[in-house]
């Protein structure tokens, strides 16, 4: 697999700003989740310990004050209520008055934090966590929490920023990549258990850093890339075949939704930038959207295979 296409192969497209009366600016947006129920885009600031929604037809912009740190969470069969995955704990999060009911712990000695997860297609929730030390041997770790309530790990190897997770619409394929890394990995999973075979390469990059991701209807794996100011599409040969600019530097995460499936929504970031940067990135942690031709996937659900 490459990302190698000629210039002229490659389809570029401009993302613009959410103009939303009391969108957030957010330290480090992420997790960006298009809830068909809710007819809204969920998405987390993890340094400010808050969950945001936005509601394109109502253009209304709500938010949840959190207790801890919010790496990622997953839609359930009822809409009010999230598998949310906290620094140290998976929980369930009651969004009609915030309430937090814990389920299972993971890594409670270890300096790391709960970072990107979703569902896979037949309803587990996958997810990652993120080595704060950034020693030399990462102590993050992939983690599997089947439907039927068993926490276990995958069989890979630790990791530093875990980043990337998106399966393919079949299911048959799991994306992921090590933030700390440039570049893009794919493998087998067998839903059944969570074990993954043929773990390869996808993709090589050449700036910036690999952050969230999703896939298409098409099976393409839509990648942000941290630093870069940019997403990059790669197609199911690890081919790139678009590109979408940003205004600011540190996108962080993509998800598509809207009524058709066409609308690419990117959350993006403040944290670490300087404040002669932030001088010139005045919109660095907004919501951004673009249109595209290609259309998206619904979010797996919890529990629903």
């Amino acid at each position: 697999m490459n990302d190698s296409l000629s210039a002229d192969s490659v389809a570029n497209f401009q993302a613009h700003l959410v103009a939303a009366e009391h969108m957030p600016r957010c330290a480090l947006g992420e997790a960006a989740t298009w809830s068909a129920a809710r007819g809204a885009l969920l998405w987390t600031d993890i340094a400010g310990c808050r969950l945001w929604s936005f509601e394109p037809a109502t253009q209304q912009v709500r938010h949840w004050t959190l207790p801890a740190r919010l790496g990622s969470f997953a839609l359930t069969p009822d809409p009010q209520r999230l598998l949310a995955a906290f620094e140290h704990q998976l929980a369930w999060l009651d969004l009609r008055h915030g309430e937090v009911t814990p389920l299972v712990d993971f890594d409670e000695s270890l300096p790391t934090r709960a970072n990107d997860g979703r569902c896979d297609r037949a309803g587990h929730f996958v997810f990652g966590t993120l080595d704060e030390q950034r020693g030399p041997s990462p102590l993050g770790h992939w983690w599997r929490y089947s439907a039927q309530g068993t926490l276990s790990r995958l069989n890979l190897p630790a990791v530093t920023i875990p980043n990337g997770l998106a399966f393919s619409p079949d299911g048959a394929r799991m994306h992921w990549c090590d933030s700390a890394q440039p570049r893009l990995y794919c493998g087998d999973y067998q839903a059944a258990d969570g074990h993954i075979a043929k773990p390869q390469v996808f993709a090589d990059l050449h700036q910036g850093e690999p952050d969230g991701a999703t896939i298409d209807a098409q099976g393409n794996y839509w990648s942000a890339q941290w630093g870069a100011s940019c997403v990059l599409a790669f197609n199911p040969q690890g081919q790139l075949i678009a590109r979408v600019q940003l205004p600011v530097s540190q996108p962080s995460c993509v998800a598509f939704g809207g009524p058709h499936w066409r609308t690419l929504y990117i959350t993006t970031a403040r944290v670490g930038l300087s404040d002669a940067q932030l001088a010139q990135e005045a919109d660095a942690g907004a919501l951004f959207k673009v249109e595209l031709p290609w259309v998206g996937l619904s979010e797996s659900v919890f529990g629903q295979g």
